[in-house]
Formats: structure tokens, sequence, C-alpha cells
């Protein structure tokens, strides 16, 4: 055992004899529940899909091989923290003992995570495991391994230099790249803790400054409709919010193609409708500035209906393209889009989260600790979802 593991476990007062009986039971129960038989009481595959297999595998492996290799990407395959890489790599010692380390475990962690989403996919397709497996994890593998060749490929270009092909070591990799200042790591981090993926979306447009500037551009004489036009602006500048719009979009139509639902059948699409909205609701999130708001010289009311179009439309042309892609009937349809334009818009004009919100202790059922006002907060939005599907798959 590992001095790392070790510390691990005494940190967190865990012995050998609790992490056995904590796997063992954890795996039972995991086994008992996602059982083949019991997951098709649930969801299974449609008719559609069940005469196509071979399509719905390909989809499947090209899926996560993009998800895996974006997500690479953006954290980047090979990365250390800041302080390592001023105090435990700027030594005369060579540094790619550490940075290949750092590139076998994003290959164990993309492996790993391929091979969960290809057993994802099992649950529906018992009888292609033998082939949905091996081919998720090949297709993780796929992935990391496009953005290391990414992340090297731009590294070596720095200064000027003319890359080698044959060279794939990470001690070629810049110090911008491996040690980056995006703050992604902390945001990352925070929202795991806080259950808050505001801070990742956060992080992401603060890297995007770093690495690209704004022009100025004129604007309508109107205020409102000067608003509106930057928002298109922004979209413009920030085209992987577009991307992130067609994707959502793209799951929000496929999944009731391929899967057939048992309950709450519109609970996935309509939460991906959601996703797709809130991908460009960057300019209504900006309105939470008071001062900046009153400086215009308009009412705020105004100011929020005047960012509303842009995210608004975008939820609604997702919520259409559900509804003519997968004949839901006018009713759902008109639930759908409604109800996913005011969770979108609740969730973007949402005030700060209380983080210093008073706590309440359970201490009849599990006496845990937790802040009302706070977790009133982060539902703003997502309930409003889960209960626009609900009422929509209702009325199918």
């Amino acid at each position: 055992m590992t001095a790392r593991r070790k510390s691990w476990m005494s940190r967190n007062d865990v012995s050998v004899i609790d992490l056995v009986l904590i796997v063992g039971v954890g795996g039972g129960i995991a086994s008992w529940v996602l059982a083949p038989a019991r997951v098709a009481t649930v969801v299974e595959l449609s008719a559609w899909a069940d005469s196509h297999t071979g399509l719905v595998t390909g989809v499947v492996v090209v899926v996560i091989a993009l998800v895996v290799g974006r997500f690479a990407a953006t954290w980047g395959p090979v990365r250390v923290s800041r302080e390592a890489a001023q105090w435990a790599l700027s030594g005369p010692a060579s540094r790619v003992p550490v940075l290949a380390r750092r590139a076998a475990a994003s290959v164990i962690v993309a492996t790993t995570v391929s091979l969960g989403a290809a057993g994802a996919a099992v649950l529906v397709m018992p009888s292609h495991v033998w082939i949905l497996m091996p081919l998720g994890a090949g297709a993780g593998l796929v992935g990391v391994g496009a953005a290391y060749a990414a992340q090297l490929s731009r590294d070596s270009r720095v200064g000027g230099r003319r890359p080698r092909r044959t060279a794939w070591s990470p001690g070629r990799l810049h110090r911008r790249t491996f040690a980056p200042r995006d703050g992604y790591a902390g945001a990352v981090g925070l929202a795991v803790t806080m259950m808050d993926g505001s801070w990742i979306d956060d992080a992401r447009v603060t890297r995007w400054k770093s690495r690209k500037a704004a022009t100025a551009g004129r604007l309508s004489s109107g205020p409102l409709s000067a608003f509106v036009t930057a928002d298109l602006r922004r979209l413009a500048r920030h085209p992987e919010q577009l991307v992130r719009w067609a994707a959502w979009t793209a799951v929000a139509v496929l999944v009731p193609i391929v899967l057939e639902f048992h309950h709450v059948p519109l609970l996935v699409s309509t939460i991906a409708v959601t996703c797709a909205g809130n991908a460009t609701s960057g300019g209504l999130k900006s309105t939470s500035d008071r001062a900046l708001r009153r400086a215009f010289g308009v009412s705020d009311a105004e100011i929020t209906a005047a960012h509303c179009v842009i995210p608004g439309l975008a939820t609604a042309l997702s919520a259409l393209c559900v509804g003519f892609g997968v004949g839901i009937g006018p009713a759902a349809g008109a639930v759908l889009v409604v109800g996913a334009v005011a969770a979108v818009i609740r969730r973007a004009t949402r005030p700060a989260l209380p983080y210093g919100s008073p706590a309440v202790t359970d201490g009849v059922l599990t006496g845990a600790t937790f802040q009302p006002a706070l977790l009133t907060a982060q539902l703003r939005g997502p309930m409003l979802t889960v209960v626009t599907a609900l009422i929509a798959g209702r009325l199918l």
C-alpha cells in the first residue's frame, strides 16, 4: 500500500475492512439495481433502434470519442498545478517523468470513463457487451490521444520552431498548457464542493478572455436593440456556446428516438433543451450588476427583457426541434417550449448564491447540516425543468 493511499485512508478514518465492505456492498447493490432485466422496466431501446443496432453502436462509440476528446482538450491531457510547475519542475532535473505520469493518469481516467459510458450503453444493449466495451475503451484512447497530439503540436510551434513529427515526449510541452493560469482546476473543485456549475462557466469565460480580445463595434441607437445586438456579437465571439447549444439540441432530439422511457419520457429531452438554452444565456447572466444596468438610463426590467430575447429564442428553437423531430403533440410541445424558456430565464436571472445563509441540522434522520436558502436558490430553474418534464410527459 502506497504512502498516498495510507494518508488518504487515515485522513478519512477509513480502514481496509471498511473499504472492502464499502466496495463489496456497493458493488452488490449496483449489480442488483443495474441488472438488464430491471433496467428494461425503466428504459429500453426503441423499435427503430432495435432494428438498427449497428448504427446505434457506431454512434455511441463516436460520441464517446468526441466527448472524451473535448474534455481532454479543455482540461489538458497533461496538467499540473502552478505550484508544482514553479517548485518541482523548474529545477535542473528532467520534468519528463512527472509529466509522463500525468499523461498516464489522463489515459487511465479517459479509459475508465469510456468504459463506464460503454457500460451504460450495455445496460440497454446487453447482447453487444463484447463489442461495446472494447470499442468504448478504444474510443477513449483515441480521444485523449488526439487531445495530446493537438497540445503537443501547438506547443512545438512556440518561438517559431518547426515541430518534429517523431517527438512525442511530454518534455516538449510548454508551461502555458501543462500549467495554465485559467483557474479551471479550482473552478471544478468549487463546482463539486458547492454543487454549482456556474463556477465552471465563469472559468470558461475567464480563459477565453485571456486568449482573445473583444473588438469594438458600432451598436444600434436604441438601448434595447443595442443589448440584443451585443448578445449576438457575444455568441459570434464565443462559438463554443453555439456548439454546446447544437450538441444539447441533438441530444434532446436523438434520445427519444433511440430510447423508450416507460416513466417520465421527456425528462432527458427537457433537461437537454434547458442546457441548450443555458449555453446562450451569457448576456442575461451579466444583468446581475445593478450599477451597470442603471448606467444605461433604462429600467432594470427593460434591460432584462432585452437580454431574454436571444436565450428565449434559442431555447424555443431547441424545444421546437424536439417537438417536430420526435412528434410529441401540440399540447406537450407548448408546455415544453414555455416551461424550458421559463426555466432558462429563471436560472440565468437568479441572484448571487447566499453561501452565508443560516444552516439547519437535521437531528431526526440523517444528522446532516444544510442551508435551506442556498438549496432553494440552487434549485431555481432546475426544479421548473423537472416540473415541465413531468407535465409534458403526462400530455403525450
